[in-house]
């Protein structure tokens, strides 16, 4: 079978790679810790082409035969020079200009995006967002971020920072950020979020063997959430928590940017999808006329295909 195209996603703890066909259809995946990627080499872009290669070679994939490759990257891009200005849980890649360099180092055409702008488009081009004008992606995990659909088409913003919802204040003086702010919002409501806390929701019960005060450490945050499906009183109050947060949160990007959708996915909401009803209850009762009752909040549908798919959408388009 013929592939088109390669996807990466990189997270804070895993970077997802997929093969795409003419279709866009996923024919390959991949997933691995992304530390452990950009360990093999000092360069990040280095690291980024061994990466790639070996995907190729465990597929058997024609890495010259492809149209292009397409990186999504949990933070902020500068629009102009394509340098990657900001990426708050996974520095090594602040400062890095990764389109130029990792295209000469493959031969290929390379475009680099912000994650959720990607899975923006993705949901735009066959998602929840399919028909709407304006929408926003709102993508909760290791961290939050987010990307906007304005008139049509993705909104970046003067220096490619638009959508950060995970790094808006919503706590003044607030807990201490790994962006060096205080009281940003994914510091309440993120794997992050949940992972600092697990040693005080668990270990008077017992149930973390091992605890950790590493706040990215994701595995913490799903012992938390396992612990609330088993009916600990104290991780269900987190996570409600930190749900009414993400509400608070949306409330102000409803006031700002008046999208008629908001979508909702990533890790956090997979492990407790009940939680989009506390949002919805939060916009209800908190937001101001006409948000409140024009606003629409839902799952996104696409999951961990959505950023592939925006990344199928981005080499179509370069194509043309």
């Amino acid at each position: 079978m013929e592939i088109f195209a390669i996807g990466i996603d990189i997270g804070g703890t895993k970077t997802n790679f997929a093969a795409m066909d003419q279709l866009g259809t996923l024919v390959y995946s991949q997933k691995l810790v992304s530390k452990e990627i950009f360990g093999l080499k000092p360069d990040p872009v280095d690291c980024m082409g061994i990466a790639i290669n070996q995907f190729c070679q465990d597929h058997d994939i024609n890495l010259s035969a492809l149209r292009g490759v397409v990186v999504g990257v949990p933070g902020k891009i500068d629009p102009y020079s394509q340098t990657i200005t900001s990426v708050p849980n996974l520095k090594i890649l602040e400062g890095v200009t990764l389109a130029g360099p990792l295209s000469q180092n493959l031969n290929l055409p390379v475009a680099v995006e912000n994650d959720v702008n990607l899975i923006a488009l993705g949901e735009q081009f066959k998602g929840a967002g399919k028909g709407y004008d304006n929408f926003a992606c709102v993508y909760v995990g290791t961290g939050i971020g987010g990307g906007l659909i304005l008139n049509g088409r993705l909104f970046v913003g003067a220096d490619g920072a638009a959508g950060e919802l995970g790094h808006m204040p919503i706590v003044p003086e607030g807990l201490l950020c790994t962006c060096g702010t205080q009281g940003c919002l994914e510091m309440y409501c993120s794997g992050k979020a949940l992972a600092r806390q697990a040693t005080t929701i668990l270990a008077e019960e017992g149930l973390v063997t091992n605890p950790s005060t590493d706040d990215e450490n994701w595995d913490m945050a799903a012992q938390v959430f396992q612990a609330a499906r088993k009916g600990n009183q104290k991780a269900v109050a987190a996570i409600n928590n930190a749900f009414y947060y993400l509400g608070l949160g949306v409330i102000q990007l409803a006031t700002i940017v008046n999208p008629r959708l908001v979508l909702l996915g990533g890790g956090i909401l997979n492990a407790w999808p009940q939680g989009l009803a506390i949002v919805e209850q939060t916009v209800r009762k908190s937001a101001s006329v006409p948000y409140k009752d024009t606003l629409v909040v839902k799952l996104a549908a696409l999951k961990d295909e959505a950023s592939f798919a925006g990344a199928f959408a981005i080499i179509s388009q370069i194509l043309k």
